[in-house]
């Protein structure tokens, strides 16, 4: 066995087993890089939300009139936090924890999905988890 190798040549093998009946015609797809879309939705994942930005997209109240609480309220659905633990991270919520601005975008995308849905922009396939 000659151990002064200057480079290595690596084979993937890729097998699929399928366990269908016989009027299925499955196809396997493979795709080595994500679509330009997928890594557009992929690259915005990563991006924090600040509160005050969350608020300023989904909380559709005049700022002069109990913005705050609503605000507050917004925060604490999309984040599963009590309203009074969200009233404690300050009057511009900068005292929140570290992961919050990473939920807060997960919330975003979600609330953007669900608008597509209600505007039947998208159709949910007829086998979509309800619970």
């Amino acid at each position: 066995m000659n151990k002064s190798t200057t480079g290595s040549l690596h084979q993937i093998t890729l097998t699929a087993i399928w366990y269908l009946p016989i009027p299925y015609q499955p196809k396997l797809f493979v795709r080595l890089s994500p679509s330009p879309e997928e890594q557009r939705i992929d690259a915005i994942r990563q991006l924090p939300l600040e509160p005050m930005e969350y608020c300023r997209r989904w909380v559709n109240i005049d700022p002069a009139r109990g913005y705050r609480k609503a605000c507050i309220k917004a925060l604490a659905q999309a984040t599963g936090l009590s309203p009074h633990t969200i009233k404690d991270w300050g009057s511009n919520f900068d005292r929140r924890p570290h992961y919050i601005p990473f939920l807060l975008r997960q919330a975003d995308l979600l609330n953007q999905f669900k608008q597509l849905v209600s505007n039947q922009q998208i159709i949910l396939l007829p086998n979509f988890p309800v619970n």
